[in-house]
């Protein structure tokens, strides 16, 4: 859904936006030891594009999405940044930037089919 949602804004973020999502991601790299800070801000990446956007009922959603984040950055592990977090990251602001919605939504897709690739590996050690 998030994905979709950063998707159908893309054209829709203003380059101050883009700025501010790049300098989020980079101070989530270096929170990358102090898993609920790196989620938060993580999550903060996608709030400052919807906001960027101006479309409050993206927000709305939004904010029901951070409650699954927060749950999540909770498990520890699962919010272990991946060693090409920026890349990832980067590459999907590029296409944001870019207001390619449609390349922004496979590369954001991509990077969360490789977190939740993790995650799903966290709760099968933990058997749930």
């Amino acid at each position: 859904v998030l994905c979709n949602v950063v998707g159908l804004l893309a054209d829709r973020v203003s380059a101050e936006g883009v700025t501010l999502a790049r300098e989020t991601m980079h101070s989530a790299w270096e929170q990358r030891e102090k898993v609920t800070a790196f989620a938060k801000l993580d999550f903060e990446i996608y709030r400052v594009l919807v906001e960027s956007a101006q479309m409050l009922p993206s927000l709305w959603l939004l904010n029901t999405i951070g409650r699954v984040y927060d749950e999540l950055a909770n498990l520890g592990q699962a919010f272990q940044p991946l060693d090409d977090y920026e890349g990832l990251i980067g590459a999907f602001l590029d296409a944001v930037e870019a207001r390619d919605g449609e390349l922004a939504t496979t590369r954001l897709n991509h990077y969360f089919e490789q977190n939740d690739s993790r995650l799903i590996g966290l709760l099968q050690v933990l058997g749930a």
